[in-house]
C-alpha cells in the first residue's frame, strides 16, 4: 500500500520545483538503537512528507546512527566527503546531535533537529534549528508537578547519556528553586544493574521516585524492579510512558505513572495537521513511539518547502524571526535556534490509556 501511495503522489504532483535547487539531505536517525521506536517514527515521517508535500527536488540520503557518536561522526564525514549534502536533519538522540554539530559547523552544513531535546543541542556550534522543544521545558513541567503534589523529595535515577544528564540537571536547577529535596543516582549506558541502585534509592525513603533513562527497555525494566520491590511510591517519567510499544509491552504494570509529554494532538493540531495525519495512517505508516515525532519532522521538510521555494537557505529562514503556521499552529524560533510555540502537559496511565491531568 505504501509504494502504491507513493506512486501516485509522484503522477499526479501538481506543484512544479522546474525553478528551484535540487537538495540533497542527510537524515541521521537511530533505527536498531537505544532509540529506534522515535527513529523509524522519524525515518517514516520525513518519507511520507516528501511525497505528501511533493518535494522531488529534494533526495533524502538516510542513515542509522544507532543513537552512537562514533558511527554518527563516520555517518558525518560521508554526508560531507561523499554525498555532497546541502543539510542534515533527524537526530534521534541528543549525544549524536552535539557530537557531529561541530563537524557539520566546519563545514557550513546547518542542522535541522526533529527530536534530540537536550538544552545543550542548540549551544553548540553552528547553524542548529530543531522542530521540538527543549528538555529545559520538560524539566520546569515536572518540578512544577512535583511542588503541586508537595513532595518534599525526590530520587532520581539516570542514564549518564547527554540527553539525561542535562534533562537531571535542568529539573534538579527547578527543584532546588523550590526548596524540593532530592537523592539521585547515575548509571552508564549499558549497566543493567537496577535493583542495587534502586534499592538505595528506596532506603532514602523519597516521596516521589523519577526514572530517566534513554533506552526504552531500560525504562521498562527499572518499572518491573521497582514494582518488585513492593515499593508503593509515585513513580514520574518523561516521555516513555506514552509510547505504543512500552504500553502495549508495560501492560498493567504501567497504572499511575505520571509524566511529562507533548499537548495532545487532538488539542493543538490544525485542520491540515489533522488530514496530513490521516494521510499518514492511510498510506499504511503506524506509530511505534509519540505520534509528536510525525509532526516535528513533518514540519521540518514544510520549512524546507518554504526554503526552497522562497530561494532561502534555512538558516536566512529560521534566523528572520517570521512566524510560521504549520500542522500544530503559529510558531517561530528564537535566537538559539529552539521553536518557540509548543507546550507540554502532565499525563498519567490510566486503565492502559494515557490520559491528561488537568
Amino acid at each position: 500500500m505504501i509504494w502504491r501511495y507513493f506512486l501516485l503522489s509522484f503522477l499526479f504532483a501538481t506543484v512544479s520545483f522546474a525553478d528551484q535547487q535540487y537538495l540533497k539531505i542527510g537524515v541521521s536517525v537511530d533505527l536498531t538503537g537505544p532509540g529506534k521506536q522515535w527513529g523509524n517514527d522519524m525515518r517514516d515521517a520525513f518519507q511520507f512528507a516528501k511525497e505528501d508535500l511533493k518535494l522531488n527536488q529534494i533526495e533524502l540520503i538516510i542513515e542509522n546512527d544507532q543513537c552512537d557518536n562514533s558511527k554518527a561522526v563516520s555517518i558525518a564525514k560521508k554526508f560531507i566527503e561523499i554525498d555532497k549534502v546541502d543539510l542534515v536533519l533527524g537526530f534521534t538522540c541528543s549525544n549524536v546531535a552535539i557530537a557531529t554539530a561541530p563537524i557539520y559547523a566546519r563545514s557550513k552544513i546547518p542542522m535541522l533537529v526533529t527530536c534530540a531535546s537536550s538544552p545543550e543541542v542548540t549551544k553548540q556550534p553552528g547553524d542548529i534549528f530543531r522542530t521540538t522543544p527543549s528538555d529545559q521545558l520538560v524539566a520546569k513541567k515536572l518540578a512544577e508537578y512535583v511542588w503541586q503534589q508537595k513532595f518534599h523529595s525526590v530520587a532520581i535515577l539516570s542514564n549518564q547519556s547527554d540527553y539525561a544528564q542535562d534533562l537531571k540537571e535542568s529539573f534538579l536547577a527547578n527543584l532546588e528553586k523550590s526548596k524540593i529535596n532530592s537523592v539521585n543516582l547515575d548509571y552508564n549506558p549499558g549497566d543493567n544493574d537496577f535493583r542495587t541502585l534502586l534499592v538505595k534509592l528506596k532506603h532514602a525513603i523519597p516521596e516521589a521516585l523519577f526514572l530517566n533513562p534513554i533506552d526504552q527497555g531500560d525504562f521498562l525494566q527499572q518499572l518491573k524492579i521497582t514494582r518488585s520491590l513492593h515499593w508503593n511510591i509515585p513513580i514520574l517519567a518523561a516521555y516513555h510512558p506514552g509510547s505504543k510499544t512500552f504500553l502495549e509491552e508495560a501492560k498493567e504494570l504501567a497504572e499511575g505513572l505520571s509524566y511529562v509529554d507533548f499537548t495532545p494532538l487532538d488539542r493543538i493540531l490544525t485542520t491540515d495537521g489533522k488530514q496530513a495525519m490521516n494521510r499518514f495512517y492511510q498510506a499504511g505508516f503506524q506509530v511505534r513511539g509519540l505520534d509528536s515525532v510525525i509532526i516535528t519532522a513533518y514540519e521540518a521538510l514544510r520549512l524546507i518547502q518554504i526554503a526552497n521555494s522562497e530561494k532561502l537557505t534555512i538558516p536566512d529562514l529560521l534566523k528572520s524571526g517570521r512566524k510560521f503556521t504549520g500542522n500544530f499552529g503559529e510558531y517561530s524560533f528564537d535566537a538559539e535556534g529552539d521553536i518557540q510555540g509548543i507546550g507540554f502537559i502532565m499525563k498519567t496511565i490510566s486503565k492502559g490509556v494515557p490520559k491528561v491531568l488537568e
